[in-house]
Formats: structure tokens, sequence, C-alpha cells
């Protein structure tokens, strides 16, 4: 049997698997820690999950919590930073630069709140962070490095291409300006429109709900019960948009995390009105994405974007798990200056 496995071995895979592969090589992840560091001092964004749904378990967190940034090494606390209940990146960006940390390892994240205790953790732990080096594609996963394969990145591309992708229209930003213009004009003279928004994705969700049929959900928030008796209610903003059995979510930006972060949300509310958590009472046949992208693109690839790839592959297994069919909407967004 030992044979047969042995000469089974110097043979061509029948099945090539994609998988993550673990890095090892002690000096690779020395360059890519180091990316850490440098990739927090310069201008990213930081999200904080609301909400993290697993299976059938909802769970709240990070929104009430206080954080602490702590320097230490070998067990020794070297200096400390109160960030209140939010990640400021100029204040983290700061305190590295303060303290000329070379090393990501050196950094820890402290989470307090008020009647719950508190908890320590190494903030590579709590990081998702992807990079590009040397030809290959790395992400860091509960503080370990892993590099997709070959394999992996065909998967990849294979699943995003079964999604129906729809190009639509354009969002013109000077008929954006004059809209808001008349608008504010408008507000400013007290007539009573219904609501004084003017940001651009209410613009143009209402503008498709005027002139496409669309139900506009923009701003109509659920609430959703605290788990602890001291907390808040949640509010959760279910979809931007509503039609032919199919909830949308909106998002117009050319920045890959603020695309993640609507993707995030879209597969939330997914699994919240599927597991009757928030009141829906529509019938729902399908769940999309409406982006809204500064650079024209023919294929969800041409976003170079290795996380956001990831971000709408996992969203796809998600809405696919609950029986709807995922969509997503494209438009491009023709600035003044284009």
């Amino acid at each position: 049997m030992l044979n047969e496995i042995s000469d089974t071995l110097g043979t061509e895979e029948i099945i090539k698997l994609p998988k993550l592969e673990p890095v090892i090589d002690q000096n690779l992840i020395t360059q890519l820690d180091a990316e850490i560091i440098d990739s927090l001092q310069e201008n990213v964004s930081i999200c904080l999950e609301e909400i993290h749904v697993a299976r059938i378990n909802i769970s709240f967190r990070f929104n009430e919590y206080n954080y602490e940034l702590i320097y230490k090494k070998e067990r020794k606390q070297l200096a400390k930073l109160g960030l209140g209940n939010s990640f400021d990146i100029s204040m983290i960006s700061s305190f590295i630069k303060e303290h000329n940390l070379q090393s990501i390892d050196d950094l820890y994240v402290k989470f307090k709140i008020e009647g719950s205790g508190r908890f320590t953790q190494p903030l590579k732990e709590i990081l998702d962070f992807y990079t590009s080096y040397e030809d290959g594609q790395y992400f860091l996963k509960c503080g370990k490095w892993f590099k997709f394969n070959e394999t992996f990145k065909a998967y990849l591309k294979k699943s995003l291409e079964q999604i129906t992708l729809i190009f639509e229209q354009d969002l013109i930003e000077s008929d954006y300006l004059t809209w808001k213009k008349n608008k504010e004009t408008q507000i400013r003279n007290g007539v009573n429109l219904g609501n004084e928004i003017t940001y651009l994705e209410y613009y143009f969700n209402e503008k498709l709900s005027l002139n496409n049929g669309y139900k506009l959900l923009d701003r109509q928030l659920e609430a959703i019960q605290s788990l602890s008796s001291k907390g808040r209610n949640y509010k959760f903003e279910v979809a931007d948009l509503y039609k032919d059995n199919e909830i949308i979510s909106v998002k117009i930006s050319g920045k890959p995390q603020d695309l993640i972060y609507n993707i995030e949300q879209s597969k939330g509310a997914v699994e919240l009105i599927k597991q009757r958590v928030i009141p829906f009472e529509d019938k729902l046949e399908s769940a999309a994405l409406w982006l809204v992208l500064e650079q024209p693109v023919s294929s969800l690839i041409e976003i170079n974007s290795i996380q956001f790839l990831l971000a709408v592959d996992s969203w796809k297994k998600r809405v696919e798990f609950f029986d709807l069919k995922p969509k997503i909407y494209i438009s491009n967004h023709i600035k003044i200056d284009s």
C-alpha cells in the first residue's frame, strides 16, 4: 500500500485543490510584517464590525468597547494610548512614529466595556491585511501569513465570473451638484421637502426610485435589541433599494476598502433577514450590489484588489447559501474634471 501511495505521488495530480499555503519563511514573514507597520502610517481606513453573524449566532461587538493601544516588549509595557470608542488612524500613526515602532508584534489592543470586563489581544491577530509581494498574493489571518496558490486564484476568478454583472446608467456629478444646490436653496427658504438629505448616494438612490421604479430604502433603519441590558439598541440599514424581489446595496467610491464595507453590510443584511432577526415583508429572491466606480471596468477582476475580490466571493457564497441569486450592477461616476 505504501508503495502504491509513493508511486501515485510521483504522477500528475487528478484534481488541483485551491488552498492557502502558510508562510514559513521567517525572512518573508518579517518583510510582510514590516508592510503592516508602513501601512498603518499611511492613509488607510479602519472598519470595525458592529455585527458579526456566524451560522445562527449573531454577535454584537466592538462598537460599545473602549480601546487602548499598548506598546510592550517581553511582557513589559513601555507605552499606551487611549483611543476612546473608535480607531483613529492618525492617533495610531502618531503613536507608532513617536515610539519608533519597528515590529507589529509589539503592539496590542485592550478592549474595555463597562460591566463586562476587559481583554487584550495582539493587534496582528485582529487585523485583516492583504498585500502583494514579488508576484505573490499574501494575507494575514488570525495573526498568521498565508499565500494563495495559483489554483486558488484560478478558482477565485472562475467563481467571480459566475456572478451576473449588469452595466447601468452613469452618475453625472454635475447633475448632482445642480440638484444639491437647488435643494439647499429650498431648505434655506423653509420649503418642506420631507427630508434635508443632500449627500451623493441619496441623490443617486432617489433618482433611481423616481425614474426607474425602485423602492427607496436608504436611511430606513431597523432597530435591533442589544444583547446587553445596559447597552443601546443597534440601528441597521437593510439596503438602499428594492425592486422585483431584489434588495440592492449601493456604494459610490473608487476605494476598495469602502466597497468592502458595503459588501459586508449587504451580507449582514441577508443574514439578518433570512434568520428573521429584522422584519422584511417583501418577497426576496435576489441580493445585489450596485457599485458606482470612478474608473470604468469590464469585469470585476479589473478592480485590482485581492481583498475586494475575496469579499465579493464571500458575499456570493453567503447569498447563494440562502438560495438567493447574487447580482452586481456597475455604474461609472462621471466627475466634472473627467
